[in-house]
């Protein structure tokens, strides 16, 4: 590939990750462009993240949607450092895409998180889409 080839690579792709607000630092003098919402993510550091519908549990960039505040609307969440089936407490500390869910008698743990009304979205053969509370559901 030539230089000038080499320059119109890096002209694209540089555009590209300027033209996401996601995960940028966020607050009071520095607020999110339009779409996005300025929320506390891991570690309580506020960060741009996509405003999301809370009738659906996975975004469309595969994030799950959590509620800000009590009629706050939500946004696609973009993860903490817990691993998947790793134990929980809150789904803030599962990483992108899960959710936090107890199982009786063993713990909460991380897993994946699906819509309801697309049950196909559950990665493991024979899982199914199943309700953890009203805005949320998970594969098992």
């Amino acid at each position: 590939m030539g230089a000038r080839q080499s320059a119109v690579v890096i002209t694209v792709v540089l555009a590209a990750c300027a033209s996401s607000a996601e995960g940028l630092a966020c607050g009071a003098t520095s607020p999110c462009p339009e779409s996005y919402v300025c929320a506390a993510g891991e570690q309580a550091t506020f960060r741009c993240m996509l405003a999301c519908d809370l009738t659906e549990t996975v975004c469309s960039n595969g994030a799950i949607c959590l509620p800000i505040a009590p009629g706050g609307g939500g946004a696609c969440f973009l993860g903490g450092l817990g691993d998947h089936q790793a134990r929980c407490g809150l789904d803030l500390d599962c990483g992108r895409g899960d959710v936090c869910v107890e199982t009786p008698g063993l713990g909460s743990y991380c897993w994946y998180g699906c819509n309801r009304d697309h049950p196909t979205t559950c990665p493991a053969a024979g899982s199914e889409c199943r309700a953890r509370d009203t805005n949320i559901a998970y594969c098992f």
